[in-house]
């Protein structure tokens, strides 16, 4: 069939280019990408590693990698997409405007997976190649990603200066409703997380109804229990469970939802425990699946389950059972990057443990959240959890 071996070679690249152009022909880059089937992700994921083998294919590898993304963020796969992208990286350094655009999808990948410092990098370099090309949109693109990871790290000051640069030029851009969506999202949680309630109702209701119109459904239940959370830490109690209901009933019929679903669920959990509905509390977080999360690569979700279930089983007194939990969350969140989260864990960790009459094993646990919250005196949640921290410390001096 081959006369040489060159023959071989150029038929095989051949064959990788049709590939590439076969899984090409119905995407495009859209707030809703076609949804493949479980079976024909690895297909895909081979696709584009082959491609990026071939000098002349590695182009169509990489974009064909950007109009996947929003179905891979839909399957949260980005662990491996990740890797997928970083090889993109590495074989297609001439073209500026795909580096950029795949750096700054990489960046959100290891955001969504928990490496913010990582995410931040890759968003940053993302930015400076955006800056080299003078697209105005592609520039407010990757600030919308660094302002997301300045907030993922607290760095809220940081978060709203760049956020706001994205904010004046998206909505300048009619045709970049999906970086507006991003960016409301965005600095109306770091509103919310410093206290401007007002603020943070505004640009989420903002947000919700944009999603409304684009018809995008799983932004619309994101915006709309990151909104309640809103309402919830404003003290509006009844709009805020209306809310999470809301995202509930919203959420797709079809596709994975175990993420949203668990989200929602320690959101709800979490206020009904602020309520001092005990009872319900550990309801809705015992629904929750730490097993399913952990299978699924979701180890923050998993430790917060676990820090969730810990913080409602201390306060109903069961004090054994609220130190295991507490325990595997503590454990989990070492390895992220949530110093807040931790903090909180072993916070309410000393307390189930002094509440056992080990009172010199629970202080350490006190020291250590103090000086992991230490660092946030704008995180209105941190200095809460700082002031409870101190309080214990302080408890066991006086006796």
């Amino acid at each position: 069939m081959f006369g040489t071996l060159d023959d071989r070679a150029a038929f095989f690249r051949k064959r990788i280019r049709a590939n590439l152009m076969f899984w090409s022909k119905d995407q495009v880059d859209t707030i809703e990408a076609v949804e493949l089937p479980d079976l024909e992700w690895p297909n895909l994921v081979r696709a584009i590693q082959f491609g990026l083998d071939v000098p002349e294919a590695r182009s169509e590898a990489g974009w064909l990698a950007i109009s996947h993304f929003d179905g891979m963020e839909r399957r949260a796969g980005w662990r491996e997409w990740a890797r997928v992208l970083e090889r993109a990286v590495r074989a297609t350094p001439v073209d500026r405007v795909l580096q950029c655009r795949l750096r700054d999808h990489l960046g959100q990948c290891l955001r969504l997976d928990g490496r913010y410092r990582q995410a931040l990098e890759q968003s940053q370099a993302a930015e400076g190649l955006a800056l080299t090309t003078n697209d105005a949109r592609l520039v407010a693109r990757t600030r919308v990603n660094i302002s997301e990871a300045h907030r993922c790290l607290r760095q809220y000051d940081e978060a709203e200066r760049i956020g706001g640069l994205a904010l004046a030029a998206l909505r300048a851009q009619p045709d970049q409703r999906r970086g507006l969506l991003s960016i409301l999202n965005t600095l109306g949680q770091v509103a919310a997380a410093v206290g401007r309630y007002d603020q943070a109702e505004a640009l989420l209701r903002e947000g919700v109804d944009l999603a409304e119109a684009l018809g995008h459904r799983l932004y619309v239940v994101r915006l709309l229990y990151n909104l309640a959370n809103a309402l919830a830490a404003a003290g509006r109690t009844d709009e805020a469970l209306a809310r999470f209901d809301r995202a509930l009933e919203r959420l797709p019929t079809s596709g994975p939802t175990l993420l949203d679903r668990t989200n929602i669920g320690l959101s709800k959990g979490t206020l009904f425990f602020q309520l001092g509905d005990l009872v319900r509390a550990e309801a809705v977080f015992r629904r929750l699946d730490p097993d399913a999360l952990r299978a699924a690569g979701f180890w923050s979700h998993a430790a917060f389950v676990a820090n969730n279930l810990g913080n409602a089983l201390q306060a109903q007194g069961h004090f054994e059972a609220a130190e295991a939990s507490l325990r595997d969350a503590v454990a989990l969140l070492r390895n992220l990057e949530d110093p807040v989260e931790l903090a909180n864990a072993l916070g309410v960790l000393g307390e189930a443990v002094a509440a056992q009459g080990r009172r010199a094993e629970a202080e350490p646990c006190w020291r250590e959240a103090i000086a992991l919250l230490e660092p946030y005196p704008a995180d209105v949640r941190a200095q809460r959890l700082l002031a409870g921290a101190r309080r214990n410390l302080a408890a066991g001096a006086r006796t």
